[in-house]
C-alpha cells in the first residue's frame, strides 16, 4: 500500500526523512545496516519504496510500516528476507 495509507501513518515520516535526507547522517550507517539484506540496494541509493519496505520488515528505532510498498527495486515488496 501506499506511503499515505492510514496503516502506515506511524513510519511515513520517518521513512520520508531517511529517504530525503536521513541517508547522510553520519550515524546512517549503523542506522540503516540492514536496507542491503532485506531490499538488495545500498541505503545511499535505495528508492522511497525501499525505505518503506525496511521499515516494513526491520524498522530502525521501531517506527514500523503496517503494511509493504507497492514498488521496490528488487521486488517482491512484501518478502522481507
Amino acid at each position: 500500500r501506499s506511503l499515505n495509507d492510514p496503516s502506515n501513518a506511524v513510519c511515513a515520516s520517518v521513512v520520508r526523512w531517511a529517504d530525503q535526507g536521513g541517508k547522510w547522517d553520519p550515524n546512517a550507517p549503523s542506522w540503516f545496516k540492514d536496507m542491503q539484506s532485506i531490499s538488495k540496494v545500498d541505503y545511499k541509493t535505495a528508492s522511497l519504496g525501499d525505505w518503506q519496505k525496511l521499515y516494513f520488515c526491520a524498522p530502525p528505532g521501531g517506527k514500523q510500516c503496517g503494511t509493504p510498498p507497492c514498488t521496490c527495486s528488487n521486488p517482491p515488496c512484501d518478502v522481507c528476507f
